[in-house]
């Protein structure tokens, strides 16, 4: 997390995990075994729009991109992403 100032901020996340057959449901052979892996990129960015003596609260977005192995497209697509929006409130006296 980067903090621009004391109201924005700005954050990546990178994943990396194995998945195996047991995401292919009714699809999956008998045996579990590895399919591939996965990985997710994440970027988000957030704006505090209320700060009080016990905590703040936050307005902010994310995207996120996947990179999946052929044998899952029909699960998480072709070209797999993802946007959320979050109100965030943080509890507690810590300065931001």
């Amino acid at each position: 997390t980067l903090s621009l100032n004391r109201k924005q901020s700005l954050w990546t996340r990178i994943e990396d995990a194995d998945r195996t057959t047991d995401l292919l449901g009714a699809a999956a052979p008998p045996t579990e075994s590895l399919v591939g892996r996965v990985q997710a990129y994440t970027g988000g960015y957030a704006h505090r729009v209320a700060h009080w003596s016990t905590g703040a609260a936050e307005l902010g977005a994310q995207f996120t991109g996947y990179r999946a192995p052929t044998p899952l497209a029909p699960i998480y697509g072709r070209d797999p992403w993802g946007v959320a929006i979050m109100l965030k409130f943080q509890l507690g006296t810590g300065q931001k």
